[in-house]
């Protein structure tokens, strides 16, 4: 079943970005406003090269339902960050934010071509 799960899902690499994010956080929501900012910038590349059918994967619940959810469960500083990310994704034809356990992957982007819907 594992191994099923997996093939299903693997998709192509379309592309592989780094970028530098400057200082500037505040105590206790460090690691949480970079996850919101990561996915910002993979959101941004997603746009950017037209994909339309997109999922994209964190292990960040408080970003996951953020972004899913109506209300908020990041920290307030981060809010501005969600408000930025729903705005880009509702550009996507299709999309998906969903919650990876913290052994796998930490933030990737897939796409499939022919996901089922």
């Amino acid at each position: 079943m594992h191994n099923h799960y997996f093939n299903y899902f693997a998709g192509t690499c379309i592309g592989v970005k780094g970028f530098y994010l400057d200082g500037g956080m505040k105590d206790g929501i460090e690691v949480e406003e970079l996850k919101c900012k990561v996915l910002k910038e993979v959101v941004n590349f997603a746009v950017k090269m037209k994909l339309k059918k997109v999922i994209f994967e964190s292990d960040s619940e408080v970003l996951i339902k953020s972004i899913n959810e109506p209300d908020y469960f990041v920290h307030w500083m981060n809010q501005t960050l969600i408000l930025d990310i729903k705005f880009m994704l509702s550009s996507l034809e299709y999309w998906r934010c969903v919650m990876l356990g913290r052994k796998q992957i930490v933030l990737v982007i897939r796409y499939q071509r022919e996901l089922e819907l």
